[in-house]
């Protein structure tokens, strides 16, 4: 999903919105190091594992989830 919704390389991303995919997992968080934004409100999440390869990431948006 993560590559399906990157125009550029994933080690490159910046920003990305995930809000309303109906995604159950957010895995392969450590291909975007450079992540400063994170939105996947909206889904089925439970946990988001390895949010410390995101060094940069600020902004978290994960309301309305499980």
């Amino acid at each position: 999903l993560l590559r399906s919704r990157s125009k550029r390389p994933l080690n490159q991303v910046r920003y990305l919105d995930l809000s309303s995919t109906n995604i159950v997992t957010l895995n392969q968080l450590e291909l975007c190091p450079k992540l400063t934004t994170l939105i996947a409100n909206h889904n089925h999440l439970e946990s988001v594992p390895n949010l410390d390869c995101c060094p940069e990431l600020w902004k978290l948006d994960l309301s309305h989830n499980k």
